[in-house]
């Protein structure tokens, strides 16, 4: 596709010969967090306004948030309650981000989890203990 200044584009309508990112990364999105959502959108909204103004960057055409969205938990008790929660603020907060920036346009965001985005608790249960004698480094690689 190419738009009207000749420039190419993706099915978005997005100038792919110059694209713009925004990257954040480690929200540790909680109910609890000192750092609420508003807050944490204000301080975004206020760097890209201060890069469009005084720098002339355009605004982001998508963003990279990277890292841990939650803080997670380790309560076995309440983890499934707890987390949900978490992510729930995450989405709100992602959510409104995508309103802010790309008029709703939730595709605009690629999200790589980090370490606390992983159930351990859960995870830990599917794995199987792998002993010593069960392997062995054959030219440098571990074979079981």
């Amino acid at each position: 596709m190419r738009c009207a200044n000749n420039q190419k584009s993706d099915h978005l309508g997005m100038n792919i010969e110059k694209l713009t990112i925004a990257h954040i990364s480690d929200l540790h999105r909680s109910q609890e967090s000192p750092i609420s959502n508003a807050a944490l959108l204000d301080s975004l909204l206020l760097d890209r306004d201060n890069y469009v103004k005084k720098f002339s960057v355009r605004s982001p055409d998508i963003l990279i948030v990277s890292g841990d969205i939650i803080y997670g938990s380790n309560d076995p008790n309440n983890f499934d309650e707890i987390i949900k929660k978490q992510y729930d603020e995450a989405f709100e907060f992602l959510d409104e981000i995508a309103k802010e920036f790309f008029a709703g346009e939730r595709s605009r965001i690629a999200i790589i989890p980090g370490n606390h985005d992983v159930a351990w608790h859960y995870s830990k249960e599917s794995m199987t203990k792998v002993q010593e004698s069960e392997f062995s480094y054959d030219a440098g690689f571990l074979t079981l």
